[in-house]
């Protein structure tokens, strides 16, 4: 129990001189700590005297539990107005630090986006160079008299390079399946735990 409950508890039990109750302990307890009513003046009036303290306990043993959500970079305009009120500036300081991260998150995915494309192109070019040494490989052995050989990796060679180019549409088409369950789907929703 904080010292403030404490001393509401006392002020309850604090009878003046015509033994009533202090009016200010009533209507102390009649608020919440923004200030709203929790128990009405009529409803204290309507309960007997000896069960109103007992009332008066009740209403402070009823534990409010708030539960919000936010999703964003940014905390909740609430919680930044609360920092910004706390320490004057925070809150530009709060927008500048989540711009400057969103930059660096930016030029990292650039990064690896490129990173991407010049591995792309350096294994196109990587199986362009195995695909003509191969082919060359093979009619050279056809030439040189060893048909079975040559025509053995000429075939091979045509195998390979259909089944990989329909293995990366299959692989792409899988892709954009998923990435349009994803948009069917819609956003998950993530939840905060209650301060």
């Amino acid at each position: 129990m904080t010292d403030d409950k404490a001393l509401e508890s006392e002020n309850l039990n604090h009878q003046n001189d015509r033994g009533e109750r202090d009016e200010d302990a009533i209507s102390g307890v009649k608020q919440d700590i923004s200030g709203n009513e929790v128990i009405p003046p009529e409803l204290l009036e309507q309960v007997p005297e000896e069960h109103r303290d007992e009332l008066i306990r009740a209403f402070h043993l009823v534990q409010v539990e708030k539960t919000s959500f936010f999703r964003g970079p940014l905390p909740s305009p609430a919680i930044l107005k609360e920092y910004e009120d706390i320490l004057p500036g925070s809150a530009d300081r709060i927008i500048t630090m989540t711009e400057k991260q969103q930059q660096h998150r930016m030029s990292i995915e650039s990064a690896v986006i490129q990173s991407d494309i010049w591995m792309e192109r350096l294994g196109l070019g990587a199986g362009f160079v195995l695909a003509m040494t191969l082919a060359l490989g093979g009619i050279w052995l056809v030439s040189e008299g060893k048909e079975i050989t040559g025509l053995a990796m000429l075939v091979s060679q045509i195998v390979l390079l259909v089944g990989a180019f329909f293995y990366a549409k299959r692989l792409r088409q899988r892709e954009l399946d998923e990435r349009k369950k994803n948009l069917e789907e819609g956003p998950r929703e993530a939840s905060v735990p209650p301060d």
